[in-house]
């Protein structure tokens, strides 16, 4: 999915900067119901801590469709998800 993001440094009465992105208005979040067309933005420092596993480009191929679904209310790795479609992954921590 084509999307934007950027970095805000800290608001008034804040010390934290905040992470923002922005993807299509006809686009919808099914996690949080919101649509996009706007920025949406956390707290950085949070939102990086929070984060176990990542990785840059569009590996899945989400920008082709779905390629195949996954349990609802399950807790998956990047190698549990990227193994039924050919994926290695490298982990980096």
């Amino acid at each position: 999915m084509i999307g934007e993001w950027k970095v805000e440094p800290p608001q008034a009465n804040a010390t934290d900067a905040r992470i923002c992105w922005k993807y299509g208005p006809e686009t919808n979040n099914p996690v949080t119901q919101s649509r996009g067309g706007t920025y949406h933005c956390v707290n950085a420092k949070s939102h990086l801590l929070a984060e176990e596993e990542y990785t840059g480009g569009d590996v899945f191929g989400l920008r082709d469709g779905i390629p195949y679904t996954l349990e609802p209310d399950r807790r998956y790795t990047f190698a549990q998800v990227a193994a039924p479609l050919g994926i290695s992954v490298t982990l980096y921590r």
